[in-house]
């Protein structure tokens, strides 16, 4: 049965078994580790402690202490990525305090790596920066997410500020949100569909610290309006940079998920609705899974030319990304429900015009 659960499973079997002693993960199709200013060792570290969650195998455990040593001894001015890697500990510190497992020696060093990474968070981003929008809103993300875990106020209020005062105001009146420029309300504007899932991404982790009414109807229509630009093969992301990028159908998967949880009691008829989007993406991304696990991070069969990749788009990255979204996907317990199978005799067809965005 195909799950979230089942194809970050896969994934996060492929990574390990290309993880060196060292802790790094070997890409293959780079002939080499991707670059050290990546985020695929802390990705893989969160994939890994859920994987131990799940499965109760030590190695996992193992592997995700390994990776986080090695990436603790990257130079901070060569790792890169702060915003993502920033996310992805934070993630991962939030999962350990839920656990009951510290006693162990591996937990217990992971969790004083975590907590010693949090209390000094630097940023790159910054409002009228001239970064991406998407940073931004991980970075207010980052921050309500601390927030839930240490409960400072200065962290509720940079989270909201940043939210209200600027993430807010770059989505267009059609639902879609805007990657550049840092400007709200801005004339001229570019809407790679990825990041648009990306920003709802980051909205619906918002909201699992810090409840808002308007960040809520924001994630709404954000969802809404890209749920019209979802093939029945599952193909979404096909406007933009990041083009049809594995990075976007993860990102995407996690908000349909997290907002149908949301309205499961107010709205089931929405949820459901909301699920089968997920369901439609993940369906669509099985297809471009390979035998040994891993993930295709663009639909076509044509990786060793790298066909298609922007040139920051590397395997072991996008992957790592990948898994630990689907896993936390997942939740808890694994979806009961096996994804739809694609109906070969649906040649339906649609037209939506977002007016806005101009897609």
């Amino acid at each position: 049965m195909d799950t979230y659960q089942t194809i970050g499973e896969l994934i996060m079997g492929y990574l390990l078994e290309r993880q060196l002693e060292s802790g790094v993960i070997w890409d293959e199709h780079r002939g080499d580790i991707a670059p050290d200013n990546g985020y695929q060792n802390t990705f893989f570290a969160l994939g890994c402690v859920q994987m131990h969650h799940r499965r109760r195998e030590e190695k996992w455990i193992s592997a995700a202490r390994k990776a986080l040593w090695y990436f603790r001894g990257i130079p901070r001015n060569r790792r890169g990525h702060l915003e993502f890697n920033n996310l992805a500990v934070v993630l991962l510190l939030t999962k350990i305090t839920k656990l009951d497992v510290l006693d162990s020696p591996d937990y217990q060093w992971i969790e004083a790596f975590c907590k010693d990474y949090v209390s000094d968070l630097e940023f790159r981003v910054r409002p009228y920066g001239g970064m991406s929008n998407n940073w931004l809103a991980m970075r207010s993300a980052t921050h309500a997410l601390v927030y839930a875990i240490t409960g400072e106020a200065r962290e509720m209020k940079m989270a909201r500020k940043l939210m209200r005062n600027h993430i807010l105001g770059y989505q267009l009146g059609d639902g879609f949100f805007y990657d550049y420029p840092n400007d709200a309300n801005a004339d001229n504007f570019s809407t790679p569909l990825t990041y648009h899932a990306k920003i709802c991404l980051m909205l619906a982790f918002f909201l699992e610290s810090i409840w808002d009414c308007d960040v809520l109807k924001a994630l709404v229509n954000g969802l809404d309006v890209l749920s019209h630009f979802i093939a029945p093969s599952g193909q979404a992301f096909y406007f933009g940079r990041t083009n049809n990028g594995l990075f976007g159908y993860a990102a995407a998967i996690y908000a349909y998920e997290l907002l149908a949880s949301l309205l499961s009691t107010s709205d089931s008829e929405k949820a459901l609705h909301y699920h089968r989007c997920a369901q439609r993406l993940l369906r669509f991304i099985t297809r471009y899974q390979c035998l040994d696990g891993h993930v295709r991070i663009v639909p076509n069969s044509l990786e060793e030319l790298r066909c298609g990749w922007d040139e920051y788009m590397h395997t072991t990255i996008y992957n790592a990304y990948a898994a630990a979204m689907l896993l936390l996907t997942a939740g808890e317990e694994p979806p009961g429900e096996e994804i739809e199978q694609i109906d070969k005799s649906d040649t339906s067809a649609s037209c939506y015009y977002a007016s806005s965005a101009g897609l």
